[in-house]
């Protein structure tokens, strides 16, 4: 026996719409996405200027030299500069060498061999021992702090 099919006018609708739906669906598949717009970068801000500023560069900060603060030390502690940069270790001269080491390290660019070079011809482990010395005497005798504060503010202020 011949199947007939039967189908009504809706269903061909159907069918029909059903075969549109799929193309699309193909057609969106296989086309090429369109492609984003790139991002262009953000601009960079310009500083604006105004009447007030002032067109000078701002001083860069002051370094004093090793020898600056040699000298400041032997200043404070009433020592000659020859006395601390000499090999003598009595207890009035090795203070402000190690003073002098420590204010070295914190207010100059120079490194542990340069500054021990330069504070009597010395090894870096020496000047890296004074250094830590003045550090946790800085922590604990407010007499050290303080003197270390008056040396380090006048060489500043310079």
């Amino acid at each position: 026996m011949d199947c007939v099919q039967h189908t009504t006018p809706t269903q061909i609708a159907a069918h029909q719409d059903h075969v549109e739906r799929l193309a699309r669906i193909e057609a969106r598949a296989f086309s090429p996405r369109p492609v984003p717009p790139r991002a262009t970068p953000m601009p960079v801000p310009q500083p604006v200027c105004t009447a007030n500023d002032n067109p000078l560069p701002l001083p860069r900060p002051k370094y004093p030299s090793v020898e600056e603060i040699i000298a400041a030390c032997s200043r404070y502690y009433r020592v000659s500069r020859i006395d601390i940069k000499s090999q003598r270790r009595t207890a009035n001269i090795v203070r402000p060498r190690q003073v002098a080491m420590y204010l070295a390290r914190h207010l100059t660019l120079r490194s542990l061999p340069d500054i021990a070079r330069r504070i009597g011809g010395r090894d870096h482990t020496t000047a890296i021992s004074g250094i830590r010395k003045i550090e946790r005497l800085v922590r604990t005798d407010p007499v050290i702090a303080q003197d270390v504060a008056l040396i380090e503010m006048e060489l500043l202020t310079c």
